[in-house]
This record gives C-alpha cells, sequence and structure tokens, in this order.
C-alpha cells in the first residue's frame, strides 16, 4: 500500500467474519502482518502497539530472538510517531522495557536501545548517531516525502529543537543550525512551525 493508505480490506476487514477459533499459529501471522502493514502505510503508533504486543507473546511458537526483533521493531516504529501524547507513552514502554538493554547485542539493533532513551528523556539525538539510526531502518521507513525530509528526519528536527530549548535559554543561528543538523533556511522554518502549534495557530509542513 501506498504511504498513508488502509490496510488491504481483503486481509484485515474479512478476518473477524471467519470461523474460529484460529490457530495460535496462524493468529500471529495475521497479528504480524496487520503491524507490518500499518508501518509501511505509516500508521506508526498502530504499528508501534502491535508490535509491542506480539513482542510479549508467551508461546513455544515465537523464541526469543524473534520476540527480541519485534520489540526492536515496536521501538523503532515508536520513534517515528509525531509528537504527541500516544508517542510519550508508547516510548515510555518501550524504554522502561527490561528487555531493551538486550537489544544491544541483536544484530542490525545496536542503536536501537540509546535511542529511544534519548528520546524518551528529551536528550540531544546527535546527528551522526540519528544517522546511523535511521540508515538501519525498513526502507519503508526511509522514503523522503514532498518536503525532502523522512518521516524519522521530520521527528529528529522536533525532537532536537525540545531539546535544545532544555539546554539553553537562548542561542545563535550558528548553534542552533550545528545542533539540529541543516541549514538555517530548514532551522528558522521548524522554529515557526513549534511557535505556531504552541500558539494555537494555522499548522505548516517542515519543508
Amino acid at each position: 500500500p501506498s504511504p498513508g493508505s488502509p490496510p488491504p480490506t481483503h486481509l484485515l476487514a474479512s478476518a473477524s467474519s471467519l470461523p474460529g477459533p484460529f490457530p495460535e499459529s496462524l493468529a500471529l501471522r495475521y497479528k504480524t502482518c496487520r503491524a507490518r502493514l500499518a508501518g509501511e502505510g505509516r500508521r506508526y503508533a498502530e504499528a508501534a502497539e502491535g508490535y509491542y504486543n506480539l513482542s510479549l507473546s508467551s508461546t513455544d511458537l515465537v523464541d526469543s530472538t524473534d520476540l527480541l526483533t519485534l520489540l526492536s521493531k515496536a521501538c523503532q516504529c515508536a520513534t517515528l510517531i509525531p509528537p504527541s501524547p500516544v508517542r510519550a507513552r508508547l516510548l515510555t514502554l518501550c524504554a522502561v522495557d527490561a528487555r531493551l538493554p538486550s537489544l544491544l547485542a541483536l544484530e542490525g539493533c545496536e542503536l536501537v536501545p540509546p535511542v529511544v532513551k534519548a528520546m524518551h528523556e528529551r536528550r540531544l539525538l546527535e546527528a551522526d548517531v540519528a544517522r546511523r539510526y535511521e540508515e538501519g531502518l525498513d526502507d519503508s521507513h526511509r522514503s523522503v516525502g514532498a518536503g525532502g525530509l523522512t518521516p524519522f528526519g521530520k521527528v529528529l528536527l522536533s525532537h532536537n529543537l525540545a531539546a535544545i530549548s532544555r539546554l539553553y535559554d537562548s542561542c545563535g543561528a550558528e548553534t542552533l543550525t550545528a545542533a539540529l543538523g541543516c541549514s538555517r533556511e530548514r532551522a528558522f522554518k521548524v522554529i515557526v512551525v513549534k511557535v505556531r502549534s504552541l500558539e494555537g495557530g494555522e499548522s505548516a509542513d517542515l519543508r
């Protein structure tokens, strides 16, 4: 499906009309497919919650490594959710999970714990760490939008701007652009969008 589009109705909506009960293996496949489609459709909150619930599965059908992989996908999707109470809740859920440090030993997931922790604690995320983290995301999560930013790029700008505001009472343009890792023009665009949102004014895209 294209970004933002709903998952195929023949796959999801009709499931409730099928006779049950389902074999446990089939139910797990269905839930995994639903979470994946939600992520590909950029419904990241739905995807994060779906993956996280799957990572808690207590069944012999899913081994411990696969459960950690599901947790990593939940964390990644949570970091892609735009600022909102839902994002805060899901980031907290992932950040306080006792299994999170185990992802450090999972190939391709080494940066998931530090990024989740930094975002949960509203700390500045360094450009190099952010770049390497985004390179590890699925291809469907790294597509560039009309404004020239990826989903993570948009979230990162907003997150780092909030983190900078906690570090400085005021700062110059050079400090701001260096911390945000973007051009001066885009940095000021981010500030305008943030101010408008705080004032309850007209929304604007980060372009």
